[in-house]
């Protein structure tokens, strides 16, 4: 049996692992709180965004417009991935890789890792990565889009291969999930609400010009808002886990204690009787 000053130990470190636990639950639930008002807030107009975006998108492919039509290099495409900074988050990440497992034999892909995590993964598993950042913060999150954005157009326009996002979609209450959204060329979605016949003044493409760089840092914006808040779910989720975890461990070596001391005050009695026989 274990000697009671061992218990007292690994108790005493449970202790400091379950408070640590505690304090990353809270942090992570008020950062939720944040993320979660950010997401409602914006989720609304890049709906609407798409509704616009997706006409004017059909109405492209009839001009056979580069924007809408297939790229010339349908088998290659670029991923912008959006993983985590930090661990602690369950399998956040864990899901974003999988489905890039699922992929990898449909395109020859290259990546832009938005996150340490991921741009460790894809070193480890030896992809293609061709630029790693780190996820801005919400003060430097308007000139991070618009840097991000302007490469990309300007990618697509000179090497014309899909542009794709991945990234963990926040569901409220859930656990996030993997999602890939085609980024470039436009999608075609005929939607409930979409209306087909906008008059475009003065004509789709000047329209195009000026609605392209708003609509592609409107959708990397809303997937960096969606991811984060994703990740405090999944990071809330976890260390709430550790905490009941380290509860049930702490109530189980409280007992072994007590019954160490127990029966070393047993012994002990039983030797002073002993001895004064």
């Amino acid at each position: 049996m274990k000697t009671l000053k061992a218990l007292k130990s690994r108790r005493e470190g449970i202790e400091k692992i379950n408070k640590i636990a505690r304090a990353m639950e809270v942090i992570a639930a008020t950062r939720l709180r944040r993320y979660e008002t950010d997401v409602a807030g914006f989720r609304p107009f890049v709906q609407a965004q798409r509704l616009v975006m997706g006409s004017l998108a059909l109405r492209l492919k009839k001009l056979n417009n580069l924007w809408a039509e297939p790229p010339a290099q349908d088998k290659m495409g670029i991923v912008i991935l959006i993983s985590s900074e930090r661990g602690f988050c369950g399998g956040f990440n864990n899901q974003l890789f999988r489905l890039i497992e699922s992929l990898k034999d449909e395109q020859s892909l290259s990546f832009i890792a938005l996150g340490k995590k991921g741009a460790a993964y894809l070193k480890r598993q030896h992809f293609n990565l061709i630029e790693e950042l780190v996820l801005p913060g919400d003060a430097q999150m308007q000139d991070f889009v618009r840097r991000i954005t302007e490469k990309i157009i300007s990618s697509y326009q000179e090497e014309q291969q899909s542009i794709y996002l991945i990234f963990n979609k926040f569901r409220q209450h859930l656990l996030g999930r993997g999602f890939r959204k085609q980024l470039l060329p436009l999608e075609i979605q005929e939607e409930k609400g979409m209306v087909l016949d906008y008059i475009f003044e003065p004509d789709t493409e000047a329209l195009l010009e000026e609605l392209l760089p708003v609509y592609v840092g409107s959708e990397i914006k809303a997937a960096i808002l969606e991811s984060k808040a994703a990740e405090e779910m999944a990071r809330m989720v976890a260390m709430t886990q550790a905490r009941r975890n380290a509860e049930d461990l702490i109530k189980r070596l409280t007992l072994q204690y007590h019954k160490a001391r127990q029966t070393g005050i047993t012994r002990e009695l039983v030797e002073i009787a002993n001895a004064i026989r």
